[in-house]
Parts: C-alpha cells; sequence; structure tokens
C-alpha cells in the first residue's frame, strides 16, 4: 500500500462493457466487468459494491472518482457521469475525468507509431482523436465522417495504429501500407488508472456541481 492515501475508483460506461476498477495509486486492487447491451444502469452500482468488497476497501475510504467523460453511447456516459458525481457529492471527495479517447490510446501499447483511437459514430462517421507514440495528444477529439483521404498527411509521415469499434468501417476505405488496425479494443476501468493517479497528484479536478460529459458533438432530443 502507497503511504499516502489514494484509493481511487474508476468508472467506464462509455461503450457496451460497463467496468469499474479500484486503484491505490496506479496499483490496481479491485476489478468489475458486466458486458450487456443497455444494463448499465441497472449493474453499475452492484458492480461498485462487488469491487469494493473484492478489495477490502469501504466507501468510505475512497480517496477519488475517476469516470470516462466521453464521447461515447450518451446513455452510457450519463449513467456513469450521473453515479461518479454522486458519490463524490456524497463523500465529499474529488472528481477526475478522462477523455474515452485517451483511454483508449494507452490502451495502445505501440512505441513506433501513431495511435488513432476510432468510436463508431453511426453512419460513415467516427469520435476520433490523434495521438503520438508517447500518447501526447496531437488532435483533441472531434467527430470525422470518414472520406478516403482522411489521415492522410499522418499515413505519409509514418505508421499508424488505427483502433476501437469505429475502426473497422475506415479500414475498409483504407489501404495505406502504413495503416495498421485494432478493431476489439475497447475503453475499459482496468487502464485509468495511470491516468487517473496523474490527475490526482496534480489535483486536476472537475467542478462536481458542474461537470457534464464531452458529448464532442451536440446532443439532440427528439420533442425536446
Amino acid at each position: 500500500m502507497n503511504k499516502e492515501p489514494s484509493i481511487i475508483l474508476c468508472i467506464e460506461t462509455s461503450g457496451k462493457l460497463c467496468s469499474v476498477a479500484l486503484f491505490n495509486g496506479d496499483v490496481q486492487i479491485g476489478y468489475q466487468s458486466h458486458l450487456e447491451p443497455n444494463a448499465h444502469a441497472r449493474v453499475l452500482f452492484n458492480l461498485i459494491d462487488a469491487c469494493l468488497t473484492e478489495a477490502g476497501v469501504s466507501m468510505s475510504q475512497l480517496n477519488a472518482v475517476a469516470v470516462s467523460k466521453g464521447p461515447g453511447s450518451y446513455t452510457g456516459l450519463r449513467i456513469g457521469v450521473a453515479a461518479a458525481k454522486g458519490l463524490c457529492h456524497a463523500m465529499n471527495i474529488p472528481l477526475m475525468a478522462i477523455s474515452t479517447l485517451e483511454l483508449m490510446a494507452a490502451m495502445m501499447t505501440q512505441k513506433d507509431s501513431l495511435k488513432v483511437p476510432m468510436l463508431d459514430a453511426r453512419r460513415n462517421e467516427v469520435y476520433t482523436a490523434v495521438y503520438d507514440a508517447n500518447g501526447n495528444c496531437l488532435e483533441e477529439p472531434f467527430p470525422l465522417i470518414l472520406e478516403e483521404w482522411s489521415y492522410e498527411k499522418y499515413l505519409a509521415s509514418g505508421k499508424v495504429v488505427f483502433a476501437g469499434d469505429g475502426s473497422d468501417k475506415w479500414e475498409k476505405q483504407c489501404n495505406h501500407p502504413n495503416a495498421s488496425f485494432m478493431r476489439d479494443l475497447f475503453p475499459d476501468a482496468a487502464n485509468m488508472g495511470t491516468l487517473a493517479f496523474r490527475r490526482f497528484s496534480k489535483a486536476q479536478f472537475e467542478d462536481v456541481a458542474y461537470f457534464e460529459p464531452d458529448y464532442v458533438k451536440p446532443v439532440f432530443v427528439v420533442g425536446g
């Protein structure tokens, strides 16, 4: 255990996988996940309870909560962020937010390539961002309608790895020799520890009262 308390609960609900992980610093001490469409609201707090029990940690011992802030499923993000904010408010502990695409880039272990996480945004559109081999952000998250020249300048400069459920539609359009693909990479709370602890150490906290998910593009509510 670290001498200084830094028990951080991480929550990831942006995609199909609902996952929670508990870290002491950046060392994982608990993990639970559930893969089922439209089940996040039903299972999230059960996963949190199971994760705490697994680690032998009580809710009162938490020092912070980190949540994947998006982009991703509108409903999933709202569920995760609402739960994280509720826990932080109830226990008066800080909230940290991590871009879903930054998390995915951190899960990509290639050391000699640019990293381009891609989340399916329906039709021929994706949510994407660009990171260098060290995880530094070159282009902040943005929505992109895929065209044959998409990512042209990056592919011309060297190897580029495209990852996530949005990369499947791009692989069908891209035949550049510098492109490779990781279609089965999905955001997971198990990989949030280092990013969350870095924010905790630097006191990079969100305003619990006003924080909202980063949907990347406007949310349109039918009838509202």
